[in-house]
């Protein structure tokens, strides 16, 4: 199949959604068909002739993911809640069962797993960042640490070297900008909120220390995120 076909049909495709929270679901990638990882590849009997995860990776790989505090989809949910205006993004209990049982059948281990009372403990009685931190949770579980888990599964069972990550640091420097003007996240009460999200280990993988972020601001790293860095790009 030509690529232009698959690219049209990747911006083209009819998601099976009916409702908002739903499509909530599918913003964070969690059940989309057409936005498949290495354990929903399409399967054409041409370049891809079996599922990946059933016959494992062929060379050697390393994945993982940011699990402190649910800190990799810290971004993607923290910009969801407070940058859209529809009534199924804003951060309230309602729309936290909503968010649960659009997953069907896995609604009430959810529910029993990350009940939004413990978070609203956790976070000083905050409903509203409660919510976030819940669901950061979820889908950082759904898309970043059990994909990671399974494809260091089915390595090891086809005997292929694999390593696995866990990059839990805070930057002290935004590494990120949000709409080509301002960083994301800034410096301060900000960070704090993004955590180590999702991309946040690149600038430290690629010892990009200083000026951060981008090379364009204003921001150098720590001796000790030196000495992080170093760590990293050496491994």
């Amino acid at each position: 199949m030509p690529a232009e076909n698959l690219t049209d049909a990747f911006g083209n495709t009819t998601l099976l959604i009916g409702n908002d929270s739903a499509k909530t679901l599918v913003l964070f990638n969690i059940g989309r068909p057409n936005m498949p990882d290495v354990g929903a590849a399409s399967i054409d009997n041409d370049l891809i002739k079996e599922q990946p995860l059933h016959l494992g990776s062929q060379v050697p790989l390393i994945s993982g993911c940011k699990m402190k505090d649910a800190n990799d989809s810290n971004l993607f949910v923290f910009l969801y809640y407070y940058l859209h205006t529809t009534p199924d993004a804003i951060p309230s209990e309602e729309n936290y069962n909503k968010f649960i049982v659009a997953r069907g059948p896995g609604a009430d281990l959810l529910n029993r797993t990350y009940p939004l009372g413990a978070f609203v403990s956790a976070l000083n009685g905050s409903v509203a960042e409660a919510v976030v931190a819940g669901v950061s949770r979820m889908v950082t579980a759904a898309s970043y640490k059990c994909p990671s888990y399974k494809v260091h599964r089915a390595a090891h069972a086809a005997r292929t070297r694999s390593y696995a990550y866990q990059f839990d640091h805070q930057p002290s420097c935004p590494w990120l900008f949000g709409d080509g003007v301002g960083p994301v996240p800034a410096a301060g009460a900000a960070a704090d909120i993004y955590g180590a999200a999702h991309c946040a280990e690149l600038p430290f993988v690629f010892g990009t220390m200083d000026r951060r972020p981008f090379g364009e601001g204003n921001c150098s790293a720590s001796a000790a995120e030196r000495a992080l860095s170093e760590v990293m790009g050496a491994a």
